[in-house]
């Protein structure tokens, strides 16, 4: 139940990682190491873990989960000799400068109006967008691309009375 909770509460700030509370989904790289065939614990640092695996064994002693590591929520645990690598991917409120950010593709919508066939340029936010398209045109004047409407990295610029709900994608 616990961990029906948390995968709950990742997809939920997954939605808009960047936009809720300031946490970002990063991919983050660490080694954990048993010395001496010591046991020992090694922390992610991430607030929301939703995945931690093995990706490269350093040792010499077999690394097998379960046996000579296990992976227990936001920490994994060595023992036999065993040195590894391990990813994790998770929100965080702290990227590292060595984590890997990654993006989530994100939709907005942007209601933009010509006023008396006066120009006006509506802010995107986003930081890169890849498309804008016309969803819902709500005024009796044409929006036309190219003409009446277009649009570029940062803004929707309309005129000639064109009011419509534009739909953009990005990051």
């Amino acid at each position: 139940m616990k961990l029906l909770g948390l995968l709950t509460l990742f997809l939920a700030f997954n939605a808009n990682a960047q936009l809720n509370g300031g946490m970002v989904q990063v991919q983050r790289e660490f080694q954990c190491a048993s010395i001496n065939n010591k046991y020992a614990e090694c922390y992610t640092g991430l607030e929301v873990n939703q995945q931690v695996y093995l990706t490269r064994q350093l040792s010499k002693a077999s690394c097998i989960n379960g046996q000579s590591f296990n992976i227990w929520g936001d920490k994994v645990s060595v023992q036999h000799g065993c040195r590894a690598v391990f990813i994790a991917r998770g929100l965080t409120r702290y990227p590292q400068p060595s984590d890997q950010i990654i993006q989530t593709p994100q939709t907005v919508r942007i209601r933009c109006e010509s006023q008396k066939q006066n120009p006006s340029s509506c802010r995107i936010p986003l930081n890169r967008v890849h498309n804008v398209y016309l969803e819902q045109q709500h005024s009796k004047s044409a929006c036309i691309e190219g003409s009446t409407y277009r649009y570029d990295s940062q803004y929707v610029h309309v005129t000639g009375g064109c009011r419509a709900t534009f739909v953009a994608n990005g990051y």
